[in-house]
């Protein structure tokens, strides 16, 4: 009985133990990885402190008064900003943390040590913007060269921008900061993707962007752009490189003469924007000439509607036409669309030539033919008047007969 009992109670302290391993130090806040996403009215935020460390099913976050500052912690975190706030800095401090920026407007008023108005540190590699509708960062003539959006120097640091439903992101530099600053070593880069669209105005005085000259670390993705104004007296020059290893794109600039070296097909390339200019660096997919796909069309009956839509692939819009030949009497194309449609009302074989263009050399051609059938006869011919007597006739002749046979 005694080793019973012995048994029972070092089984319950063992369990007890167990449990109280399994408890964190009070106060301890660790950067495990989010179980949830992280919803933050950045109007909300304010002259009070706030810190959501509390709630287990949320990325942690927490907020300075004092600094106007908005800290994003948590690796591997999720969170969503929305709202508007006229004094704030927001910076990232963990790896591969998700942010999506929904329409939000922020202004950095603050007169304090920091220099951006959403930035992260060494340790944030692997953050990733998503961008939903309109979305503003500025700084202000208060804030010491305030950078609109502001990517810290670090090894291996990889930020992203991105967007899948066209969303845009328009950063603007305070008094002596750049719209976009991306000073990091070769080691490291940004990326706009997907549909992004990210402006970087300058500053009074200021580069819309600020890079390490020469290393590559800007990369645009395809579909995504870059629009630059800078507002500084001497011109700007940036090396550009594509996000995306397909090469059904290439670069696009606006204006063209802001080209200073490679090719517009090439994977980098280098642009020199004048002082006082914006400009437009994108990727756009190059456009491929058409080819009918069409290789034979089916009869039709004279009196009979006929609709048959020819098929081509290529860079749409396709403008279609008759080169040679002619469709059959009563049918028509429509250059828009290739649909050939119509009653045709006479018999025969049609040979012709279509062909397809969309500003892209060479035009395609195919030659067609259709071949028209006369509509069916009747006893009588094809008057249905005729028809009709006849099948009267053939009745009441049917019923003599079984009159009298009866």
């Amino acid at each position: 009985m005694k080793t019973r009992n012995t048994r029972k109670v070092l089984s319950a302290l063992l369990a007890l133990l167990m449990a109280l391993a399994l408890i964190p130090a009070a106060g301890v806040v660790t950067a495990s990885a989010a179980t949830g996403t992280a919803s933050i009215n950045i109007g909300t935020l304010g002259a009070t402190n706030q810190d959501n460390s509390g709630n287990p099913t949320e990325s942690y976050w927490y907020y300075s008064s004092a600094g106007k500052m908005l800290t994003l912690r948590t690796e591997d975190g999720n969170y969503s900003l929305t709202g508007t706030n006229a004094d704030l800095h927001v910076q990232v401090i963990e790896a591969n943390v998700n942010v999506t920026l929904d329409n939000v407007n922020i202004t950095f008023n603050s007169s304090s040590a920091y220099s951006t108005v959403f930035g992260g540190n060494n340790l944030s590699d692997g953050c990733t913007l998503t961008l939903v509708g309109n979305n503003i960062l500025t700084g202000v003539s208060a804030a010491t060269n305030a950078n609109g959006l502001f990517y810290v120097n670090g090894t291996n640091i990889n930020w992203t921008v991105t967007s899948s439903s066209g969303g845009t992101l328009t950063t603007t530099g305070g008094a002596n900061g750049f719209g976009l600053s991306v000073r990091v070593p070769a080691t490291s880069t940004l990326s706009i993707a997907g549909n992004a669209v990210v402006t970087a105005v300058g500053g009074a005085g200021q580069a819309g962007v600020n890079a390490t000259a020469g290393n590559n670390n800007l990369l645009i993705g395809d579909n995504a752009k870059l629009i630059i104004t800078n507002n500084s007296a001497s011109p700007e020059t940036h090396t550009f490189t594509k996000a995306n290893a397909t090469t059904t794109h290439k670069w696009k600039l606006t204006p063209a003469s802001i080209l200073s070296s490679g090719a517009l097909t090439d994977a980098s390339i280098g642009v020199t924007i004048p002082a006082g200019a914006t400009v437009t660096i994108a990727r756009e997919a190059i456009p491929v000439a058409p080819a009918i796909t069409t290789t034979t069309l089916p009869g039709g009956t004279v009196g009979t509607a006929y609709n048959q839509t020819l098929a081509a692939t290529g860079t749409s819009p396709i403008t279609w036409s008759i080169s040679a030949g002619a469709l059959p009497t009563g049918l028509t194309l429509n250059t828009a669309t290739g649909a050939i449609t119509g009653t045709p009302t006479a018999a025969g074989t049609a040979n012709f030539t279509v062909k397809a263009a969309n500003g892209v050399t060479p035009d395609a051609t195919k030659a067609l033919s259709i071949v028209i059938s006369k509509a069916p006869r009747g006893i009588f011919g094809t008057n249905p008047r005729w028809t009709a007597w006849w099948a009267y006739l053939l009745f009441f002749l049917c019923f003599g007969f079984i009159w009298m046979w009866f």
